[in-house]
């Protein structure tokens, strides 16, 4: 059984001895090369030298935040992060009902504050008329002092109940 093991390792495989089979082959391969470099030569000169593709690409240019001056409830979006935006291009559009709430406070605002301007007015007709009633009643005063200064000494005790001259 040995010997059988060892005339099957020892048998070498046939050999193709057509060169003719051979020489076609390896034209074969060489127009399959040919081919294949003309075929890419001819999409890099039909398409590929006018297109530009990368998967990890880097992009310098402004970067701007933007922040609201007010707040409220966004409705739509005008603008997509990247996108190129122009100056006055509107970027968001917040919902109409806050704007008019907050119109509405205004003007509640406005009308409170009128009211009390004019209340204001009304107490200064007020105090004017205090001060007139006050300055009226200090020229009296006034009078009554200079009047009893005249008097003699003994008239302008105090224990004493002076009578107010009556002006007519």
């Amino acid at each position: 059984m040995a010997t059988a093991d060892s005339n099957t390792a020892t048998e070498q495989p046939k050999q193709d001895n057509n060169p003719r089979k051979r020489k076609v082959m390896l034209i074969g391969l060489a127009l399959i090369v040919i081919l294949a470099i003309v075929g890419v030569w001819g999409w890099y000169e039909l398409y590929g030298r006018f297109n530009e593709s990368t998967d990890d690409a880097y992009v310098n240019g402004n970067v701007v935040e933007i922040t609201p001056l007010v707040t409220g409830t966004v409705v739509s979006i005008g603008a997509d992060d990247g996108d190129l935006v122009h100056e006055g291009q509107v970027l968001i559009n917040f919902d109409p009902n806050d704007a008019a709430v907050g119109l509405q406070n205004a003007q509640a605002n406005l009308a409170r504050t009128v009211r009390q301007v004019r209340g204001l007015y009304s107490n200064v007709d007020g105090m004017k008329a205090q001060v007139n009633a006050q300055k009226a009643d200090v020229q009296t005063a006034q009078d009554n002092y200079n009047r009893r200064k005249t008097w003699p000494r003994a008239a302008r005790s105090p224990k004493k109940n002076c009578p107010t001259p009556v002006t007519a």
